[in-house]
């Protein structure tokens, strides 16, 4: 997130899919927007102290997103158009299983292939089960 911080542009808005079902205990959207130093669009944390309606319309939102997973890129597209938001950033942090004392083995998600097989993003950074896409401008 360090990296984010020094390397992407400081207006970037990111899309970040952790798979997590619970955003309470969702440790990489809460801490990202602090540590990267950009935004999350569909981070919850901060909502609680909005209306009551906003803070539940977020929390929707978030596991809509976390939803897409495991589908394509058209769910992050139909996400973000349903909400009337843009993104210029995919961060996906992948989780690993533990098989074994001491082993572990990384399970990508199924929007992982979908986006490497899309020629609208692009990996700019990738570590040991996280991935950042940045949504590329079409050529005319």
């Amino acid at each position: 997130m360090a990296w984010l911080a020094e390397n992407v542009e400081s207006q970037s808005k990111f899309l970040l899919i952790t798979g997590a079902q619970n955003w309470a205990s969702d440790y990489v959207s809460e801490w990202f927007a602090t540590l990267s130093q950009r935004a999350s669009l569909a981070i919850v944390q901060g909502y609680e102290w909005l209306p009551r309606s906003l803070f539940h319309r977020q929390i929707e939102r978030n596991v809509v997103l976390q939803e897409c997973a495991e589908r394509d890129v058209k769910c992050l597209e139909d996400w973000a158009a349903e909400g009337g938001v843009s993104f210029t950033h995919v961060y996906l942090h992948e989780p690993w299983l533990q098989v074994g004392p001491g082993q572990s083995q990384f399970i990508p998600f199924r929007l992982s292939e979908s986006l490497l097989g899309s020629p609208t993003y692009r990996v700019i950074w990738e570590r040991r089960g996280a991935t950042v896409f940045q949504k590329v401008q079409a050529q005319r």
